[in-house]
C-alpha cells in the first residue's frame, strides 16, 4: 500500500524517525512493514513529492544504519577493458 501524502507518512514513519521539516532523525529501527510500503511508495507512488519524501526517508534509515551510496561506474569500465 503506497503513501498518499507526506502527512501520511510522517506518521507512518514516526516509530523510527523525527522528521520536522526538512530535517530527519532517525530514533530507532523501522518496522518491516515500513520498509515495504517505502519501497513501494518509492516506485508507484501518485505524485514527485511524496515518490522525492519517501526517497529521502529511505536514504536517511540507510545512513543511519551505516550504508552509504555508492556508483559502479568503476566496474563497468573495468568490465569494457576486459573485452
Amino acid at each position: 500500500m503506497v503513501f498518499s501524502s507526506v502527512e501520511e507518512l510522517v506518521a507512518a514513519a514516526a516509530p523510527a524517525t523525527c522528521i520536522e521539516g526538512d530535517t530527519i532523525i532517525v530514533v530507532g529501527a523501522p518496522p518491516p512493514e515500513l520498509i515495504d510500503r517505502l519501497a513501494q511508495t518509492s516506485a508507484f507512488g501518485a505524485t514527485p513529492e511524496i515518490k522525492g519524501a519517501v526517497r529521502w526517508v529511505i536514504r536517511s534509515l540507510a545512513v543511519a544504519k551505516g550504508v552509504r551510496p555508492a556508483s559502479i561506474h568503476e566496474l563497468y569500465l573495468a568490465m569494457g577493458k576486459a573485452r
